[in-house]
């Protein structure tokens, strides 16, 4: 269980834990980028800050960082020192690469 409620936390990206598999790290990388797919992420959004999504989900801080490096090789998000992380704004064309 988490340790912060995150009932009325105002969170960018709130994947769905029942839906991310094994492992972890990969498969959270693939929610987020169903989620790009599907329209909910869209190009520019700021994602939340890994120790957040982490405590929400209630995985390790590793974990997460690794998915979001996995998501940055696949062209899905770019991490910006001090800013955060977004996803790309030719999020598109990279997902398209990643099909073929």
């Amino acid at each position: 269980m988490p340790i912060n409620s995150f009932d009325d936390y105002p969170m960018s990206w709130r994947p769905d834990k029942s839906k991310i598999g094994r492992p972890l790290y990969k498969a959270l990388a693939d929610r987020m980028e169903q989620d790009i797919k599907d329209g909910f992420l869209l190009p520019g959004t700021k994602l939340p800050p890994q120790r957040e999504l982490a405590d929400f989900l209630d995985i390790d801080l590793s974990t997460v960082t690794k998915a979001y490096q996995l998501a940055k090789f696949r062209g899905l998000v770019q991490g910006f020192v001090g800013s955060g992380t977004f996803v790309s704004p030719n999020v598109a064309e990279s997902i398209t690469l990643i099909n073929e």
